[in-house]
């Protein structure tokens, strides 16, 4: 099968995933979207991470945040310099989906429907799924006044 109509799926120590992948985007030509990868654990270490420059950059506001989650609205205040959208929902007791809250599992995505978010890292979703809205609720920030993110679509 050429390189170009192939899907690869790559599994393994998050460095080889990176290697393997940008050589199959940069030397092959393979479309992002036929590659695939899946991490076993969040490829570094959260405990010990700093804020990377892009958080370091967003602005300190207070968003009203709202989540559609089957069919109902759930609304509540968040710092964007706090906890992840995530991890307020799961402080109010909503009853988000949720797997590894690393970035890795993709359980969390929802859509971006209002509003603007910082999303810190991605390991799971496409390309494609970003440029469309979709982002990791685990991994977002609010960096406008009003977010609206829907996980139905």
């Amino acid at each position: 099968i050429p390189a170009q109509e192939a899907t690869y799926f790559i599994c393994g120590p998050a460095d080889m995933i990176k290697e393997v992948a940008e050589f199959l985007k940069k030397d092959k030509k393979v479309p992002s979207l036929q590659i695939m990868y899946e991490y076993y654990a969040a490829p570094d270490d959260d405990e010990n991470a700093e804020m990377s420059d892009e958080f370091t950059a967003i602005p300190n506001i207070e968003s009203m945040v709202t989540l559609i989650i089957d069919d109902d609205e759930y609304s509540f205040h968040l710092n964007s310099k706090k906890k992840s959208i995530l991890d307020q929902a799961l402080n109010d007791k909503l009853p988000v989906p949720l797997a590894c809250k690393g970035g890795v599992g993709c359980t969390c995505k929802a859509q971006v429907m209002e509003g603007e978010v910082f999303m810190e890292k991605n390991f799971a979703l496409t390309e494609d799924e970003v440029a469309r809205g979709f982002v990791l609720t685990c991994q977002c920030h609010p960096t406008t006044n009003v977010v609206m993110l829907n996980y139905d679509v």
